[in-house]
């Protein structure tokens, strides 16, 4: 977005393992799983106060799988990203749907996601939470109590994707540009040791997902190349070294080998995609955040040229995905979400998912969350087979639900 805010060792035999996906209404559900939650926002190219819209609703409550599923082998980093690569070759069902849940402690629920499987269906494939936990216009928190519900998600089958609009390690607003970039490596500055307490409470969060084996998306300093972040528009050497410092933190000191690290700059800055890219050594997953009420090539102002946008990310040699997705102005009930589809069918075939923003950006609030979801390419929960018929394990006690 002009800044969209974003951002198996057990899994049921309705998704993530099976070649024949059993129906995830097939098994025995007899608990319930409540987010304390609400629900907020985001969009592209927009003022920041207006994409921050945080309602406050009481507790949603959604079935959970009370039946363990069958011991079994384990899903690792490898078999999802092994899985991914393959599924350009696929005639159909090739394409894993995605949808944001909101910000971890304070607008993070599954209300809209309920909406969307109401009027279209399915469940989509993917659930993502941001870490984030917004207080005011100063993000000023890590919070990682959604992670309850991502267990639920993947091992109900749904793969899960974590990002984080990063705490400022001044404390003050997010949008407001960090001019000391470096110092974030450097433990001897006060906004090192911020960075670095940030830093530990993320570990802290994403460890609670790998002891439960979970695989993650993780996507962090998302849209790098706009100037609407702290960390944006920052110096491309420097940037990287942040990169790398915050890689070898989570995947060498925290031994975090369950993250599938995303690099995902924003569509709406077009020219300077791959200048912050830090290596294939350290990056997974290559995507774009985009918001564009004309998905086939962009709209020829903000949005360029996207099919050119696409190339470049392919280029770099790993799959790619939308990672951030939605209208730009056709928002609230106008835009018919058929056609990021249809376009990601005709123009960007080798996608590999897309993750819809919430609110006013979303499927269900707005049209045709049906084509969307239904459409041949896509996959939801319940038909992502990672590892071609092995039997799902048996999720480590305790894993599941609130």
């Amino acid at each position: 977005m002009r800044a969209a805010i974003t951002a198996a060792t057990a899994l049921t035999a309705a998704g993530l393992l099976a070649i024949a996906p059993r129906a995830i209404g097939a098994y025995p559900t007899a608990d319930t799983i409540c987010d304390r939650f609400g629900s907020a926002h985001q969009g592209s190219d927009v003022v920041m106060n207006d994409r921050w819209n945080p309602t406050a609703t009481g507790q949603q409550c959604v079935g959970a799988t009370s039946t363990p599923p069958t011991p079994g082998g384990q899903v690792s980093k490898s078999d999802v990203l092994n899985w991914m690569s393959k599924l350009q070759h696929r005639s159909d069902n090739r394409v894993v749907s995605g949808f944001f849940g909101g910000y971890s402690g304070s607008t993070f629920n599954l209300d809209q996601t309920n909406q969307l499987k109401n009027q279209s269906g399915p469940y989509p494939g993917l659930l993502a939470c941001d870490y984030a936990n917004w207080v005011n216009s100063a993000n000023t928190q890590v919070d990682s109590s959604c992670n309850d519900t991502l267990k639920d998600w993947w091992h109900n089958g749904g793969l899960v994707s974590v990002g984080i609009h990063m705490p400022s390690p001044t404390g003050g607003n997010f949008g407001t540009k960090l001019g000391n970039f470096g110092d974030l490596t450097n433990s001897g500055t006060a906004v090192g040791r911020a960075y670095q307490d940030s830093l530990t409470k993320i570990g802290d969060g994403l460890s609670d997902l790998k002891n439960a084996g979970v695989v993650v998306l993780w996507r962090p300093f998302h849209e790098m190349n706009g100037d609407w972040f702290w960390w944006g528009n920052q110096d491309a050497d420097t940037y990287k070294n942040v990169w790398n410092y915050t890689y070898n933190y989570l995947v060498n000191t925290r031994g975090l080998d369950n993250l599938i690290w995303v690099y995902a700059p924003d569509c709406s800055r077009n020219g300077n995609l791959t200048d912050y890219y830090p290596g294939g050594d350290k990056v997974d997953v290559v995507g774009l955040d985009c918001y564009t009420d004309n998905p086939s090539g962009g709209d020829g102002n903000v949005v360029k040229n996207l099919d050119a946008q696409y190339n470049q990310m392919l280029g770099l040699g790993k799959p790619f995905a939308f990672t951030e997705a939605g209208p730009r102005d056709q928002t609230g009930g106008s835009f018919d979400w058929k056609k990021w589809i249809d376009a990601i069918q005709q123009r960007y075939p080798k996608t590999t998912y897309f993750l819809a923003w919430n609110d006013k950006w979303s499927p269900p609030q707005n049209q045709n969350s049906t084509g969307l979801m239904n459409h041949p390419w896509v996959i939801n929960r319940g038909e992502i087979d990672l590892r071609g018929g092995a039997t799902p394990p048996t999720p480590p006690p305790g894993s599941g639900g609130h």
